[in-house]
């Protein structure tokens, strides 16, 4: 054995094993301590062929190297090796060992065994820290520093030394450093050493310091102190590159400022909820958005009766599902403000998350009650053009110069038949003018961008369907530093207006023809002013070339014959006063003196219209009045004659009934005697024939006086049956001799006389 008992206890103890190999002897020895190490059974023999079965592959070739180095030149070696128990459990070794040599020749080898996975685990978590806290101060961009006073020496981390813009070969010392710090930043570092020192607690502090490239940048310094026995043994602090956190702060409240000045002119109020507590924030302009002082400080409880409870569920939705689902939202709802005015609100809102969780919602608050007021009345105003240009038929169009677009009403889109959507492009613009008109349109469209007046014309277009119509354009130009930039105007389909002003031409025509071959006078007189006025080409009655085209209607009545005036100042005072038409016949002087007979139609112009009118007709009748009063003479003379005719007819009748009344009597009195039947015949004939006679004596007798207005009528009760039978009886023979029947009857109901 190469150790005592007493070492070996101590290798036990403190965990080394030992270890022989007898390279003549072939044989390997080692201690119960490096059994255990490698977890194997104490006494098992052992081999050196075993040996690489525990080890790892890692340090198979490390340790491999070194045994041969030993067996070649007998040099020792100690190094740390990974290995492998026989339980499989990986561990660390220390393995020290020499060699025993004879001669040139190494006859023996032996060494320690010692576990140090405990210490290796140590030494690479401490890597593993130093890596990570280089890693992290890289990340947040803190340095590290310490300063031994004992030994005048600073160093300096990684991320300080990228702070500062120096290498890995900088030294960093007092004298060195004084060239990195600005003016006074070396005072006021002394100074927080010192409230460090005094206080025991670390100290902060910041300063301006200069790279070594020669950039300027703002640092901040924390230190602490450590001191023994009261004297000061080491200094240790970060240092943190906080320029550009200090320029973001300064830009920060640049940008807070100008916030707070465009929320002011804006108008727009800010707020936010933190989560999970619910607590609001309230800007400025939020408050006074809700009229309320600046100490005014929102809690659910207020802002829950400040909302409508419509708006507090709408608002509480729509922030729970931000809060909930990361849901951003933009809603409005009706309030009221502290001072009790009805306000409506405009909310936008977005949650603010953190590892995918809502830790905060943000928004803004915007009073638009006006707004809506407003847009409201633009509503109503668009709703009451829109009808206003449906019922009158007008719509409105603009043509932007520089994008070349085209944007039309409704009105106009119904008008040339287009869809609702329908906007038509530059090139589509001539397929709805028709070709006779497209010069036109273009020369008038050219004028008003060139010279910026406005143009009114009237041209035949065409509709989408084909169809041609009449449109008026009404347009001009909106110039700006002197050059048009958009045409705008109105459309109207003109079409039924044109008609009508073509058909009202042609009635026109038709009257003035018929007026003039009525030879009808047409005149008006004004009632406010008195005047008189007639048609040139066609002159009143009494109008002489030298009195125009009017005169004062008080002087017109002068030429009315004396006994016609007020027929004629009645009939204008009629139609003033009922406001009905009226027809008179007067009397009027003609240029040469004489009087003709003027028939006068005149009736009162509309209530409504500007200036109240009696519009008049006047023609000339005095041949017809001459050929009526003809035609009275002779209708008298005539009915005269007819008189008597009717007399002498009548007469005549009398004369003639006298006698024959003579024959019915005898031709009766000869039927009363005895005669044969041949000359019974005779008489019953001859009596027939008379009184056939007799009943036309009658009958012209009857019209007689009806033409003479002699005859009269009795009004005496008789027996209907017995007219009725009379009547049958008379005109029964008549009936039988064409072989016809003729009967009668009354009905019981029908009273017996009448």
């Amino acid at each position: 054995m190469f150790a005592t008992s007493l070492d070996q206890e101590i290798r036990n103890l403190t965990g080394i094993g030992t270890w022989e190999w007898n390279i003549e002897k072939e044989s390997m020895v080692w201690s119960s301590e490096a059994y255990r190490i490698f977890e194997i059974d104490v006494g098992k023999p052992l081999a050196p062929s075993d040996m690489p079965h525990l080890r790892s592959h890692a340090a198979n070739g490390v340790e491999a190297k070194v045994l041969r180095e030993a067996l070649r030149s007998g040099r020792p070696w100690n190094i740390v090796h990974p290995a492998v128990t026989a339980s499989g459990r990986e561990i660390w070794i220390r393995s020290t060992g020499r060699a025993e040599r004879t001669g040139d020749r190494t006859v023996r080898l032996f060494g320690l065994f010692q576990d140090v996975t405990d210490e290796q685990n140590a030494k690479a978590e401490l890597e593993r820290s130093r890596i990570l806290l280089e890693e992290m101060s890289l990340l947040c961009g803190v340095g590290g520093w310490e300063y031994d006073p004992a030994l005048n020496r600073i160093h300096w981390s990684k991320e300080t030394r990228r702070i500062h813009e120096v290498g890995d070969a900088f030294e960093p010392t007092p004298e060195s450093l004084r060239t990195l710090f600005a003016p006074g930043a070396l005072d006021i570092q002394a100074a927080s050493v010192l409230r460090a020192t005094t206080t025991g607690l670390p100290s902060e502090c910041e300063y301006d310091a200069v790279t070594a490239k020669g950039r300027t940048i703002r640092v901040r310094n924390v230190c602490r102190v450590e001191q023994s026995e009261g004297r000061v043994t080491r200094l240790v602090g970060t240092v943190q590159d906080i320029t550009r956190q200090r320029d973001l702060e300064r830009t920060l409240g640049r940008t807070e400022s100008l916030l707070e000045e465009i929320s002011q002119l804006t108008r727009v109020g800010g707020w936010e909820v933190s989560l999970p507590s619910g607590d609001p924030v309230w800007t400025t302009q939020t408050r006074r958005i809700f009229e309320a002082d600046d100490s005014f400080e929102p809690t659910s409880e207020v802002i829950s009766k400040l909302l409508t409870p419509e708006a507090l569920d709408l608002v509480s939705s729509a922030i729970r599902d931000a809060a909930q689902l990361a849901r951003p939202f933009n809603v409005e709802f009706d309030a009221v403000t502290l001072r009790g005015n009805a306000v409506r609100l405009r909310s936008i809102g977005h949650p603010e998350q953190v590892d995918g969780r809502t830790v905060r919602v943000v928004g803004t608050m915007e009073d638009v009650t006006a707004q809506r007021k407003a847009e409201a009345e633009h509503r109503r105003y668009e709703l009451l053009h829109e009808q206003v240009s449906r019922l009158s038929g007008i719509g409105g169009w603009e043509f932007d110069v520089r994008t070349q677009e085209t944007i039309w009403s409704p009105q106009v889109r119904k008008i040339f038949e287009v869809g609702e959507t329908y906007n038509p492009p530059l090139e589509d613009h001539p397929k709805f003018v028709a070709p006779e008109s497209s010069e036109a349109a273009a020369l008038l469209r050219k004028q008003a961008v060139e010279q910026g007046v406005p143009a009114e014309f009237e041209f035949q277009a065409l509709t989408a369907n084909g169809r041609r119509i009449w449109v008026r354009h009404i347009f001009q130009a909106e110039r700006v530093n002197g050059r048009a930039t958009r045409l705008f105007g109105t459309t109207q389909d003109v079409t039924a207006e044109r008609e009508a002003k073509a058909e009202l031409e042609l009635l026109h025509t038709r009257l003035k023809v018929a007026i003039e071959a009525a030879e009808l006078r047409v005149w008006e007189i004004d009632l406010e002013t008195g005047v008189m006025r007639w048609d040139s080409h066609m002159p009143l009655t009494f109008a002489g070339p030298e009195m125009g085209q009017a005169l004062h209607a008080s002087a017109g009545l002068d030429f009315i014959h004396p006994e016609d005036r007020d027929t004629f100042a009645q009939q204008v005072n009629e139609v003033v006063l009922s406001d009905l038409p009226s027809v008179s016949r007067v009397r009027a002087r003609a240029p040469d003196g004489t009087f003709r007979y003027i028939e006068i139609r005149m009736c009162l112009t509309s209530k409504y219209a500007d200036r109240r009118k009696i519009i008049g007709v006047s023609r000339d009748v005095t041949r017809e009045v001459t050929l009526n009063e003809d035609l009275v003479r002779k209708q008298r003379e005539a009915e005269e004659a007819s008189l008597a005719k009717s007399q002498f007819v009548a007469r005549m009748s009398h004369e003639i009934r006298t006698p024959m009344s003579g024959v019915i009597g005898m031709l009766e009195v000869l039927l009363r005697a005895e005669v044969d039947q041949a000359k019974r015949s005779h008489a019953i004939t001859a009596l027939k024939s008379a009184r056939d006679l007799m009943s036309v004596l009658d009958d012209i007798i009857d019209a007689s006086q009806l033409e003479s207005r002699h005859l009269s009528l009795e009004r005496a009760p008789f027996s209907l049956s017995t007219v009725v039978s009379d009547i049958v009886a008379l005109f029964g023979a008549l009936a039988r001799d064409k072989s016809l029947a003729l009967a009668a009857s009354v009905e019981a109901s029908v009273p017996e006389w009448v």
